[in-house]
Order: structure tokens, then C-alpha cells, then sequence
């Protein structure tokens, strides 16, 4: 017979199944043939009073039976609670373990950040930088965050910070440069290199510094009308842009092609180099003050005194080189006057020989005088 509980083999006059410890009813076994009785019959005709008396007998053991098997049941529970506490446990121990772990707080946002997880990536780092608030990498890794977030404005405040907290920090400086080329913004460029002492950062950008121009001639008193050349020390390529009045040159100023005339009085010139990148030098100047002065009075000859026919009587005027000579008689001359070209015979009688020099700026010199007699042979007979 099997338990009708579980299943299992029944050993005959058992009143309860070891399997499962459920108590067992048994049914005596008839033959085919009228071996049915209605339940109405009745069952005191059969002796049973025996198996009753055994089930009482073996009802304790079976109960003793049923607390073994709970027993490894509960204790198995409890382990599994113990264990599922163990692993929550851990599992608290080890998210504050890295919530307070700078590299893990790093690793997690770079890993976000491949996978293109910028809102988690930069909770990550915002973390990290919490941690290690003066952490160039981190710094840099929000920066590369904030771009791909279309946040331009906040990068650029990161990065800033960034060098101001490392000024020699190569990349934070490569990674503005490029914002402000794609902003078009040269004036930034020259703005965030003018300070730069750094010699890695200097020569790692040399190509966006650019050098004022060189002028030919310092500031200073001059007596003569200047012609001013303009040079760029880092290409001939370079536009060059200057003004003469003292104000700030611009892209919109003077082009210098060729010298720059400097006329009598002060000219204050001011000029710079933009350079093709579009990204203007520091500017150069000078104060020019010209005060032109006349030249000396021209030399005579010959020597004031009495001639005779026999005698040279041709005058001479010395002119320097970039003047010209004008004389008259017996008067101051003017630019008006005979311009002096060649010698000039001496008239007769007693005269008074007068000339001047005017040079190359109109500045006319004081006169020069002699006085000449020249008599005749026939007058002296």
C-alpha cells in the first residue's frame, strides 16, 4: 500500500507514514467477489481496537518525528537570513566604500562617459571633484562632460579655473583656444595667452602669440622730417596697422604698406600686428617730436673788397646738398629772387651782394652778404 499523502511505500500495520509522518487508514483487503460493504455496515464486527491502541502508542514518536524534520527546515531559513543580511551588509559597506573613493567616483564617470551617459558620468564626477576638489583630471574630464552636453559656458568656467589653479597645464589651455577658435574669438585667445610665464605653455602656442611691431626709429627730438618703417618679427605675411594720433590702432586703421612720413611737430604713432589667425599684437609706439631747423647762411666768395676788370670777378654761393640759393643786390632776397645756378659776374660800381639758402623742408636760412666795388682800368687812369 502507498501513503495517500505522498506516495511512499506503506509497511503493512503501520498507522502512519515515516515519509511524510501523516496518519495512515487502512481498508482490509476482500475478495472480488462480494467483498464491498456499504459504510452503513457496521465496523464493531471487525477487531480494531489492536491498531487504535498502537497508533496512541506510536502518536509521540511520530510527533518527535515531525520536529526532526522541521528542524533543519528553520535552520536552514535562518542561515539564509543570516546570509541575505551578510550580503546586504556588505553591499552598504562597499557603496560607501565607494562613494568615498575618488578613483572609483573617476572610473564610473569616464566608463558613463564612453558609453555616452553624460547626465550619470557627470554625477559621477561631480563626486569625485568633491572629493579631490583641486583634481586636474577631474576637472578636465567634467570640461570633455560638458561639451558633449552642448554646455559650452560652464566648460569654459571649468577649464578657466582649471589653470588658474594649474597655470602650466597644457591641455586645459589647448581645449580653450580650440572654444574660442570655433567662437571666432581671436582678442580672447591673445587676452587668455597675455600672461602666460609658463615656457611649455609658450612654445606649445607660440603660433597663436603675436609679437608687436618693430619701429625703425625710437621715440625722440628730431631736426629733420622722418620717414618711419614698420616691421613684423614674426612673418611678413602679418598686416600691420597704425594710427598717428595717439589712438589705439584697430583692424579698421591705417594699413602700413610703406614708410610713414613724420612732419614738422609731435606725432604720437601707434602700431599693431595682426597676425593671419586674426589674433592682434601688443601695441608698439613712439613720440616723435621734429623741430626743423634753417640752415646756415650760405658761404660767399669771393671776400667783400675792391675789384678790378683784370681781376676774377665771378661770386660764388657754397650750396649744400638739398638746399637751394637765391640772391639779389642791394637787397635781402627772397624765394621769389634769381635762383643761384652757376657764378655770377660782379657788376660795376660799389654793390652789395645778398643770398640765401632754402632746404628740402622750406626752412629758409638767415642772409649772407658782401660788399663788392669793381672799377673799370679806364676809370682808375
Amino acid at each position: 500500500m502507498k501513503c495517500s499523502y505522498c506516495g511512499a511505500p506503506i509497511e503493512e500495520g503501520r498507522v502512519f507514514c515515516l515519509n511524510c509522518g501523516e496518519e495512515i487508514e487502512w481498508v482490509p483487503e476482500y475478495n472480488a467477489i462480494g467483498s464491498y460493504r456499504p459504510n452503513s455496515v457496521n465496523a464493531a464486527s471487525e477487531p480494531m481496537q489492536p491498531a487504535e491502541e498502537e497508533a496512541k502508542e506510536q502518536e509521540p514518536e511520530r510527533q518527535q518525528n515531525k520536529k526532526k524534520k522541521r528542524s533543519p527546515l528553520i535552520a536552514g531559513c535562518v542561515l539564509l537570513i543570516i546570509f541575505i543580511c551578510v550580503l546586504l551588509g556588505l553591499k552598504y559597506y562597499m557603496d560607501q566604500k565607494n562613494y568615498n573613493s575618488y578613483d572609483y567616483q573617476v572610473n564610473m564617470a569616464e566608463t558613463e562617459y564612453s558609453n555616452r551617459g553624460y547626465d550619470k558620468a557627470y554625477e559621477y564626477i561631480e563626486r569625485a571633484l568633491s572629493l579631490e576638489p583641486d583634481s586636474a583630471d577631474a576637472m578636465l574630464l567634467k570640461s570633455n562632460i560638458l561639451l558633449a552636453q552642448d554646455n559650452t559656458a560652464d566648460a569654459l568656467v571649468v577649464l578657466l579655473t582649471l589653470i588658474d589653479m594649474h597655470p602650466d597645464n597644457v591641455t586645459a589651455y589647448g581645449r580653450i583656444i580650440r572654444i574660442y577658435e570655433q567662437q571666432e574669438k581671436p582678442d580672447k585667445i591673445k587676452s587668455l595667452l597675455a600672461f602666460v610665464t609658463d615656457e611649455r605653455v609658450l612654445n606649445k602656442f607660440a603660433g597663436y602669440i603675436t609679437e608687436k611691431p618693430v619701429l625703425s626709429l625710437p621715440s625722440g627730438e628730431y631736426n629733420d622730417i622722418l620717414n618711419i618703417e614698420l616691421y613684423s618679427p614674426d612673418s611678413a605675411n602679418h598686416k600691420i596697422y597704425y594710427t598717428t594720433n595717439g589712438s589705439t590702432p584697430t583692424a579698421e586703421s591705417n594699413q602700413y604698406f610703406t614708410g610713414i612720413k613724420i612732419e614738422e611737430g609731435t606725432t604720437h604713432l601707434k602700431a599693431i600686428v595682426v597676425s593671419e589667425k586674426g589674433i592682434s599684437s601688443e601695441v608698439a609706439e613712439a613720440k616723435y617730436k621734429v623741430k626743423l631747423l634753417p640752415p646756415d647762411p650760405p658761404k660767399i666768395s669771393p671776400s667783400p673788397g675792391e675789384f678790378t676788370a683784370e681781376m676774377d670777378t665771378k661770386i660764388y654761393i657754397i650750396v649744400p646738398e638739398g638746399c637751394t640759393a637765391y640772391y639779389a643786390y642791394d637787397e635781402v632776397p627772397t624765394e621769389a629772387s634769381t635762383k643761384y645756378m652757376e657764378p655770377i659776374e660782379m657788376p660795376e660800381g660799389e654793390h652789395t651782394f645778398y643770398a640765401i639758402l632754402v632746404d628740402k623742408n622750406g626752412k629758409k636760412s638767415e642772409p649772407s652778404s658782401a660788399a663788392y666795388n669793381l672799377q673799370s682800368e679806364a676809370l682808375e687812369s
